[in-house]
This record gives structure tokens, sequence and C-alpha cells, in this order.
């Protein structure tokens, strides 16, 4: 069963699910984003020469094409920018929950 739909508006794809928005209107839609994750305590060096590579890799001209024609539009970051946006991600959907009153069983 589905609670909501984070889209400004109803989804065609589940129209009898409403959008955040019509119930929690100060709702602000986090950031959507994707990224890479690694374990805790994953060393620097390490977490360093993943984010240089995927960079790297996102700036080859085949994958530029392929992420154009599917409308993706990367932004490489650093780890730390990772790891805020991450934050600000859990900061936002914890508000969400609360506001929603949601608890687990």
């Amino acid at each position: 069963m589905a609670l909501a739909v984070t889209t400004p508006q109803r989804s065609p794809l589940l129209p009898e699910v409403p959008a955040l928005a019509e119930t929690l209107p100060e709702f602000k839609r986090p950031e959507a984003t994707g990224g890479l994750l690694a374990p805790a305590r994953t060393p620097r060096p390490i977490l360093d020469q993943i984010s240089q590579e995927v960079g790297r890799i996102l700036a080859l001209p085949d994958v530029t094409e392929r992420l154009d024609a599917i409308g993706f539009v990367p932004a490489p970051s650093t780890p730390e920018e990772q790891d805020k946006i991450r934050r600000a991600q859990i900061e936002t959907l914890s508000k969400l929950v609360i506001a929603a009153g949601l608890r687990s069983k």
C-alpha cells in the first residue's frame, strides 16, 4: 500500500495515491541524487580513488553521449559533498516521517 508519492503532483502511474504536497503542503521534495556508498571506515585513499575514477568515467565521450540520450546530467562530487547531501536528505525525510506521524511496528 502506497502512502504518497514525492513528485510535485500525483503520478499518472498511481493516480489514486496522493502527492505529499496534498497532505503536507510544507513538504520540500528532497533533491534526487545518485552516488556510490562505501563501508564505514573505508580508507580515505580508496574513497579518493573511487571518486576520481567515477569522475573520469563520467567524462568519457561515449558515457556522456549515453547519459545525454536519457536526459541524465551527472554532477560528480567529492566524498564530503556526498556526505553533506546524504545528511540533508536524512534530515528532510526524518522531518517528513515525524510530520506524517509514521511509526515502526
